[in-house]
Parts: C-alpha cells; structure tokens; sequence
C-alpha cells in the first residue's frame, strides 16, 4: 500500500488494480486499521491550506474509505469524512455521500459549512459544493431554488453555456421574464 500511495507517476498502476480486486474481509479489515494508523498520525495539524498535504491526506483517506467499506465497516465512513471534511477541505467528497444516502438536511449544512470554508481559497471545490446543492434542490423538486443556483451561476460566470441553463430553467417555472428584466 505505501508504493501506491507513494506513487506520483503510475508507476505501480498495476498492482493498484491488484489491491481493487476481491480480498478477504480480514485483509481489508488490516488494511483499514493501517491506514487509519497512517491517517492519525498526520493529524497534528490542519492541512486545508497546503495542496500536497491536502492531496496525500486525500489519497490515504480515500482508500481507508475503500477498505473500510469492504470491511464492512460502513458505519465508520461518514464519521471519518467529517473529521476530513474539516481537516482537509474535502467538504465535495462528505456532501456526495451524504446525498448517496438521501440524507439531504445533513448535505445542505455540510455544503453550507463547506462554502463558506472554500469561498476564496478552493474555488473548484465550492463550485462543486454548489452543484451538489443544486442537486438535493433538483432531487427535492424545487425548481425555484434551482433557478436562483442557475441564475447565481451566471452572475459568476457569465457564458453562454450558463445562459442557457438560466434560461431553460427559468422558463420550466415561468419565470424567465423576470429574471432576464
């Protein structure tokens, strides 16, 4: 496991592929336990701010998710993202299986938290929290709140691909009139 997670250049991309394929739950059991070991260990310190730490954190958290779920440890997920969530700005990967389990209050106040922790550092990591809040809007039919996430959408970023959407959603509520006024 340490090539791999070591392994800036694919060099050990096979024996990756190896490590995805079935093992027995005690293997994945160990393995979660190590990596949780690794994962406490470079816990002193919050690394949101640092992009390589933030991505080697990812990376090993990332696989003791994998292991944990093949461990069948599942009920350790979201608890270990939420601690991540915080430490490492990784609020998109929480979020996503927050609204996975159609736990959409929880969603909405970690994208809320998350928003306002990546504004202005993660922009790319707040443009996905912001789709994923469009998402649960979506999944909840609430074509309103969809329209004004479009609509801020544009304000952002005004391109014709984010025209578009403004519109078409806007029209789907009758709302286009106002909005383009």
């Amino acid at each position: 496991m340490e090539v791999v997670l070591s392994d800036d250049y694919g060099v050990f991309d096979e024996f990756q592929e190896y490590l995805l394929q079935p093992h027995p739950v005690t293997a994945w059991d160990a393995l979660a336990n190590h990596l949780r070991d690794k994962l406490e260990a470079s816990h002193s310190t919050k690394i949101a701010d640092n992009y390589h730490k933030r991505y080697e954190s990812n990376q090993i958290s990332s696989w003791l998710i994998h292991a944990l779920s093949h461990a069948n440890r599942d009920s350790e997920i979201i608890p270990l993202c939420e601690i991540e969530a915080r430490r490492t700005a990784s609020y998109d990967r929480l979020v996503g299986m927050l609204i996975d389990e159609n736990r959409f209050k929880d969603a909405e106040d970690w994208i809320l938290e998350g928003l306002n922790a990546t504004r202005d550092k993660w922009r790319g990591t707040a443009s996905i929290l912001q789709n994923q809040l469009q998402e649960i809007r979506e999944k909840e039919l609430n074509w309103e709140a969809v329209a004004a996430i479009d609509v801020m959408k544009f304000i952002q970023q005004p391109t014709t691909q984010e025209f578009i959407k403004c519109k078409k959603c806007s029209e789907k509520i009758e709302l286009w009139p106002k909005i383009r006024d």
